[in-house]
């Protein structure tokens, strides 16, 4: 049973998060907190975050609580739980505000910058206590610009007196930021021109040393284009196909061969969307049978010249889930493992998709811990499709393509080929400059919009039933299969159930090819009607101005990237994000630029899936509503940004690239 602290602090990190009051409390009642109650105490917590945001000392807070009849100590526990984490997340903000030039106090979310002076370390604290954060930041940041990994740096500011959770803001805040592509912050327009370009500070790729990576059961061909190895799990292995399209920064090898060298190495575990509950079931003494890790390997990462890396950093779920046989929480399983097997700190890593998920982890951690810092494995949040869309254009403008196939003489094995592309590259991608020209020419293009869906998901659906019925269909380039059987009888009592009727009548919508059994697991490596970006044609995306991106997740928690939304960086298109709440802030946070106030984006703020589904077809409506011609300008005026996304995403670092750099940074 979940005792009052766990409970504080799971309602504190959620509504930090930003995740609804509501939603928190419905949360707790799965807990099994009384509905009444875990209302009435969200409200409380909520309340109190909010005067905390306000600047209110130590003592106020709990006087303001006091008010409200909140007994003594829950008032305690709750101001202390409260600035505790809000420490963490202002430390981060006041280094980004210092090494961001020209960014207002204002821009800076929840506290202005003169708060911090009452904030921090309770009661009374001075201008000088500060500055003296200000100190730790300098020496935090140097120790990062002279190549520090940041737990280390985590470490040296604890040994400086440095507390608990400001020491973790700014470990993470000046690794983060000495890696960021450029400042963050939303855009606009200039004199209504379109959105304003922004500077980078995008830092070049390394290339004085390489990622090794090390697999078993692998066969590399002679000139290094192909990599055959056995299937870790049902789809394809995406950081080997990540490798073997960048030769100048993977090393890929035997794990034989690399144990011989004694050379350093990283050893990944790709993990399959439903690991939770097929690992969880297995005890961590078993995991080295189940995942193939021999004495050998082991040996290596205690001896710090390896790390275990679970990649998970192409789905997004949550990582404590409920199965046949009882919860189970894969951050226990992976500290069991790490414990069980006597593994370093800095040998486990997880690297985990949901880019949200850290208030999950940080629930976990406080839940088991408390207030103690014991050494854990390494937890990144982390995408790996900006790294794949950015490798995918710089191979093609060299005259090569990737591609992945199962094995003809083994069905158990998958071939990862880098191979001579036979067509112009421009066929796939047209630099901006050919979008401009053909701008100039003033021809207008057929279609209005662009609109792929490939796999059957219930937003999808939403998306296209809404264009149907609208009568708005025919005027974009859409996709959508058959959705089966199960789901026809969902739709049977659906409010767009009659216009369903209709559209199923044309099922399959096509653009330029159907999806067939024969595509998988290569299916996007041809035509456009799935939305990876692969060796595709440009034709869709040339007679289309705007793209409808329905991304993977879009009704759970979670907060999902894919190539979905970079594809369109690559064309030129604008785009509105069909998913996760916060999908807008992340692009911003990478240093992409988005299209208000060409249209709302609003709709990325909001949590509640229902409430962004509504301001997103608005959005639709007034876009779909458009004259060719009117479309045409609105194009012309997102050129600026639509440039500078494409710019960014060819030379930019991504944040796959930097945590495999900080990984092998910990063993080299």
């Amino acid at each position: 049973m979940a005792t009052q602290s766990d409970i504080t602090a799971f309602v504190v990190l959620n509504l930090l998060s930003g995740v609804p009051e509501t939603v928190v409390g419905q949360r707790l009642e799965q807990l099994g907190v009384q509905a009444h109650w875990a209302a009435s105490f969200v409200a409380v917590v909520g309340f109190a975050i909010e005067k905390a945001r306000q600047g209110l000392s130590r003592q106020e807070l709990l006087e303001s609580l006091a008010a409200r009849s909140v007994e003594a100590s829950l008032a305690q526990e709750i101001t202390t739980t409260i600035r505790a984490n809000l420490a963490r997340h202002i430390a981060q903000q006041l280094i980004l505000s210092q090494r961001q030039a020209g960014m207002a106090a204002d821009n800076i979310p929840h506290l202005e910058i003169p708060n911090l002076i009452q904030f921090f370390n309770g009661e009374e604290t001075s201008r000088e206590w500060v500055q003296a954060v200000n100190g730790e930041v300098a020496f935090a940041m140097t120790q990062a610009q002279a190549g520090v990994a940041p737990q280390a740096i985590y470490q040296a500011l604890l040994a400086r007196g440095v507390n608990f959770y400001l020491a973790r803001g700014m470990a993470d805040g000046v690794s983060r930021v000495l890696s960021a592509s450029t400042t963050a912050g939303s855009t606009g327009l200039a004199n209504g021109s379109g959105p304003v370009p922004q500077e980078g500070m995008n830092r070049p790729a390394a290339t004085d040393s390489h990622i090794v990576l090390a697999y078993n059961r692998l066969e590399i061909s002679d000139d290094g284009c192909t990599a055959r190895i056995g299937k870790q799990k049902s789809g394809p292995n995406l950081l080997l196909l990540l490798a073997v399209g960048s030769p100048k920064q993977f090393r890929i090898a035997t794990l034989t061969t690399l144990l011989a060298e004694n050379s350093p190495f990283i050893y990944s575990i790709e993990l399959d969307f439903y690991f939770p509950e097929n690992m969880g079931r297995i005890r961590p003494e078993q995991w080295p049978s189940l995942l193939n890790l021999s004495p050998e390997l082991l040996q290596a990462v205690r001896q710090k010249r390896a790390i275990l890396m679970f990649f998970f950093a192409g789905e997004a779920r949550s990582f404590s889930v409920q199965t046949a046989y009882g919860p189970v929480c894969m951050y226990d399983h992976f500290l069991a493992f790490m414990t069980t097997h006597d593994l370093p700190a800095t040998g486990v890593w997880v690297l985990n998709g949901n880019l949200a998920g850290a208030m999950e982890y940080e629930a976990w951690k406080l839940t088991r811990f408390g207030a103690r810092n014991p050494e854990l494995f390494q937890i990144r949040f982390c995408e790996c499709y900006s790294a794949l869309s950015q490798r995918l254009i710089q191979l093609h403008e060299a005259g090569w393509e990737m591609h992945f196939e199962t094995a003809d003489d083994d069905p158990e094995a998958i071939n990862y080929c880098r191979r001579p592309l036979n067509r112009p590259a421009t066929e796939i991608y047209l630099p901006p400059e050919a979008w401009e020209a053909a701008l100039a020419a003033g021809a207008l293009r057929p279609s209005l919009y662009l609109c792929m869906n490939r796999a059957i998901r219930g937003h999808r659906v939403m998306l296209v039933l809404h264009l149907f019925k609208n009568g708005v269909l025919d005027r974009g380039l859409v996709s959508l299969q058959p959705i089966g059987e199960s789901n026809e009888r969902l739709m049977a009592n659906h409010p767009y159930g009659p216009w369903w009727q209709d559209l199923k009548k044309r099922l399959p919508l096509i653009i330029d090819r159907p999806v067939v059994a024969q595509d998988a697991p290569g299916y996007y490596q041809e035509g456009v009607n799935g939305s990876f970006g692969g060796t595709r044609k440009n034709w869709p995306f040339q007679q289309s101005y705007f793209n409808f991106v329905t991304e993977t997740n879009f009704y759970d928690n979670t907060l999902f990237v894919s190539e979905k939304i970079f594809t369109p960086m690559l064309h030129g298109q604008p785009f509105v994000v069909f998913g996760s709440a916060g999908t807008l802030a992340y692009l911003h946070q990478l240093g992409f630029q988005t299209f208000q106030p060409l249209w709302s984006e609003q709709y990325d703020g909001m949590h509640h899936a229902g409430a962004r589904m509504n301001e997103l077809l608005a959005v639709v409506d007034k876009i779909t509503l458009l004259s060719q011609e009117q479309a045409r300008e609105l194009y012309r005026q997102a050129l600026p940004a639509l440039r500078h996304n494409y710019q960014t995403l060819r030379t930019m670092v991504s944040p796959l690239d930097r945590v495999l750099q900080e990984m092998m940074a910990e063993i080299v």
